[in-house]
């Protein structure tokens, strides 16, 4: 770390780090030697450089930014598998990912009362080197080299604001919305027409009031104003087909707390 003045920090790290191998819950099959029962440990190297401005715009302006890049060796992946003719799942070994990008946040005060954050981050992340089993392949090998790692879009922006109205004995009220745009992404590492996801804008709003003594607060909600359907978990399964769990639809509701 350098700290060229009271306001500015700029920094630069390496790491290195690792998890265990560990054993499937399955037994050998001679009919798919390619699902292994035993799975090796997984290394990753990180590095990475960025810079840390505070104190900009007479302390009214926080901004970071970092590039990092990142290579896991026999990186663990999880899937379906077919074993004796039923799914199971299983952890196995990508042989090479690579991992690079830029991130950068804000947090800005342009008054007293309202304040807006945001970050954005651009990041490619495939495997190198991939001979992969699992039902799209068919009961064999297939490889998946040069695509591109689950749930990891190249690009992804958020933003956040809120503004702080004081009603003096009445207490405060503070509208706030929340976006947040993603890039389209694979839910697999099969990356198919199937388990991909095309990109989306998701906004939450809320209305938030807390009382002068600041024991009662209350809060109303919106999640997912614009009912996107994203796909936070899917798998391929047994006869090719493809499981899925969405998040959240649209939600709304009303909260209230009491703290002593």
């Amino acid at each position: 770390e350098w700290f060229v003045d009271d306001n500015t920090m700029l920094y630069a790290s390496a790491s290195t780090g690792f998890r265990s191998g560990g054993f499937n819950r399955f037994e050998d099959d001679p009919a798919t030697p390619e699902n292994e029962v035993v799975f090796d440990p997984e290394t990753i190297d990180a590095f990475e450089i960025g810079f840390k401005l505070n104190g900009l715009l007479d302390n009214r302006l926080r901004l970071n930014g970092a590039v990092f890049y990142q290579t896991l060796e026999d990186q663990q992946v999880s899937t379906q598998i077919s074993v004796a003719g039923t799914g199971q799942s299983g952890f196995f070994n990508a042989g090479e990912t690579q991992i690079s990008g830029v991130e950068l946040d804000f947090m800005a005060v342009p008054s007293d009362a309202w304040y807006i954050a945001g970050t954005a981050t651009y990041m490619n992340a495939e495997f190198e080197e991939y001979l992969a089993s699992g039902f799209p392949a068919d009961g064999g090998l297939v490889d998946l080299s040069g695509n591109k790692v689950a749930r990891a879009p190249e690009w992804k922006v958020t933003l956040n604001s809120g503004y702080t109205l004081d009603l003096g004995s009445k207490g405060s009220l503070t509208p706030s919305v929340n976006l947040v745009w993603s890039d389209e992404f694979y839910s697999t590492f099969f990356n198919t027409s199937i388990d991909r996801v095309d990109s989306y804008a998701k906004l939450d709003l809320r209305l938030a009031w807390q009382s002068s003594d600041q024991h009662w607060s209350a809060e109303a909600f919106v999640e997912n104003v614009t009912e996107e359907e994203v796909i936070g978990y899917g798998v391929f399964g047994g006869t090719e087909a493809f499981f899925a769990n969405f998040e959240p639809p649209r939600m709304y509701g009303l909260r209230v707390s009491y703290s002593h």
